[in-house]
């Protein structure tokens, strides 16, 4: 099927994925031999499970200082020309003539910033599936208070992942995890549809480094329902 970008149909595939205890994976590429292995995979398995509508969410990053991706989608190193070039692979990988067809596939736009961001900001963002906005960098108060702007501008056209809290590292020391206060707090002034929760959640980081804390986990279920993003790991 063709690329899934309108919010309520996004929307819609999170709600069963909740309901079937899924976990939709989000999978960074900055190269079509990536994006193509990613769908290659998802289409595999889905295969093996008897499940050939498989949901499946493809992220590019655009100015995030720990990793830009869009300047390596094309020798030109111009961050735009390497985004709307990903953006056109993905619809024609998941055309009816492709064997991706069946797939629930999504564009994430992940990481966008506050800052670097700028020109992009002002993009119709209704081509994309979801986007994280990311003001993490700034005070706490700051960051809602910037986080809501975008919310309140595009939050009728996209889902809108905040960053409540700024994502390390591994090894780099000053992980604070997030409290359930705070990520309520977040979630009711942003009006974000889903947050990164630090949940001791790295960049990098492999299992023999990291230490995920189901129980704050379940408490922030509790507090803001299924509304919880991890990342790196």
């Amino acid at each position: 099927m063709p690329l899934i970008t309108a919010r309520k149909e996004v929307l819609e595939i999170y709600s069963d994925a909740a309901k079937e205890n899924w976990v939709i994976p989000c999978f960074c590429s900055e190269n079509l031999t990536t994006t193509e292995a990613i769908l290659a995979a998802t289409k595999e398995y889905g295969d093996k499970i008897g499940v050939t509508d498989l949901p499946v969410t493809i992220a590019i990053i655009n100015c995030y200082s720990r990793r830009s991706h869009t300047i390596n989608y094309t020798h030109t190193k111009i961050c735009e020309a390497g985004l709307r070039l990903f953006m056109e692979y993905l619809k024609v990988l998941t055309s009816p003539f492709s064997p991706n067809h069946n797939l629930k596939v999504m564009l994430h736009l992940n990481h966008i910033q506050h800052n670097d961001d700028i020109e992009l900001l002002d993009w119709d963002m209704s081509q994309f599936s979801s986007v994280i906005y990311d003001a993490s960098t700034l005070s706490f108060d700051e960051n809602i208070r910037l986080t809501a702007g975008f919310v309140k501008k595009h939050g009728h056209e996209i889902v809108i992942e905040g960053a409540c809290d700024g994502i390390i590292d591994a090894g780099s020391g000053g992980n604070e995890l997030t409290t359930p206060e705070n990520a309520e707090r977040y979630i009711q002034e942003t009006g974000c549809d889903l947050i990164v929760a630090n949940l001791s959640t790295e960049h990098r980081a492999n299992a023999t480094e990291l230490h995920y804390y189901g129980d704050l986990a379940r408490q922030f279920k509790a507090t803001i329902g299924d509304k919880i993003v991890l990342h790196g790991a």
